[in-house]
């Protein structure tokens, strides 16, 4: 089965969200790598939702990532993902995550101004190499793996605070029932009435304990996609990229996303999440209240999976970033939330 169904990648808060801009060139981006930070290289785009991104490659083979925000970000956005990552690397310089490079006047942030005039904000990270969890053979060991990484990076991240962290996000688990507010802007929607009335659930269920859930920065965003693996030896986690969605939610919001990363299958669904769940335990202990609405936050996440893509899409239909579910799809989908709603964790 293909486990690309089961991505979800969260990546915008709702001022950015819509803002459909492509026009920073490879050339262009070339050049700003060489003018603010005197890396001469060769430009290659990348895929994004909001962010321009590129990679460059030196004549000597070393890598970078050249990321110029959209115009609609704000700044502070911009300086959360950047302070997460000097945090990780102060914190934990193991941590396989990118390094923040300076430019020539030693700034993590360059202003820069695209051409059609629009003032933009450009950082140059370093590459990481290793192939993605999404082609990669899917394994115990490997889920294991990502839960412990998954509470290795919520512990430093325990520690770390930006206001930003707390703006709204759409992507933001503990917030499905912003789902709600979009419903109707994507019409014919299939799944309405089944996410409509999933969200009731999720509130009542999880209400009762909403106060004794711990709430910190976590990363929000650990997907197939962004979990990088050794290519020749696929149980070891040797990246993870993406801080763009960084956000101060409830903790058990990130063990539940990396745990529905995991589904391989609707068949194994329960042992890919036992295996996940019970790796980031054992790092990392979760309280009975947490455990007593894990299954809640993993469903949801699969839910807002089914309906963001869909209303991205309308919104930007030239990004060709989210790829809209289709019938067959949403009904798996569908299927898999009953099932994780019936699992309890305990």
């Amino acid at each position: 089965m293909n486990t690309d169904e089961y991505d979800d990648r969260p990546d915008m808060s709702e001022a950015a969200a819509g803002c459909d801009t492509a026009t920073i060139s490879c050339d262009e981006a070339r050049a700003i790598a060489l003018e603010h930070y005197g890396i001469d290289a060769l430009a290659r785009r990348l895929t994004g939702e909001q962010d321009e991104n590129f990679r460059l490659e030196t004549a000597s083979a070393t890598r970078y990532v050249l990321k110029v925000a959209s115009p609609a970000e704000d700044p502070s956005v911009i300086d959360l993902a950047t302070a997460a990552l000097l945090h990780v690397a102060a914190s934990d310089n193991e941590f396989p995550c990118p390094r923040v490079c300076i430019d020539r006047r030693a700034r993590t942030a360059t202003p820069i101004v695209d051409a059609a005039g629009h003032p933009r904000i450009a950082r140059m990270l370093t590459w990481l190499p290793g192939q993605p969890l999404l082609t990669s053979e899917r394994s115990a060991a490997q889920r294991v793996a990502c839960g412990r990484l998954a509470a290795r990076l919520g512990s430093i991240l325990r520690t770390f605070d930006h206001p930003a962290a707390r703006r709204p996000l759409l992507w933001d688990v503990s917030r499905v029932s912003a789902l709600l507010d979009i419903l109707d802007q994507v019409p014919g929607f299939s799944a309405s009435t089944f996410i409509g009335g999933f969200v009731t659930q999720f509130e009542a269920a999880t209400r009762p304990v909403s106060a004794l859930l711990r709430r910190q920065v976590v990363h929000n965003d650990m997907n197939v996609r962004n979990l990088l693996v050794d290519p020749h030896d696929n149980t070891r986690i040797v990246g993870l990229i993406d801080f763009g969605d960084i956000v101060e939610t409830a903790l058990v919001a990130d063990v539940a996303i990396v745990a529905s990363s995991q589904i391989t299958a609707l068949e194994s669904l329960e042992r890919d999440l036992a295996e996940t769940v019970d790796a980031y335990r054992s790092v990392e202990p979760l309280l009975p209240a947490e455990l007593a609405v894990l299954n809640w936050y993993i469903a949801a996440r699969l839910v807002m999976g089914m309906l963001i893509p869909a209303w991205h899409h309308l919104r930007n239909p030239s990004s060709g970033h989210f790829i809209p579910k289709t019938e067959a799809d949403l009904a798996r989908r569908i299927d898999m939330v009953r099932k994780v709603m019936s699992i309890r964790f305990t």
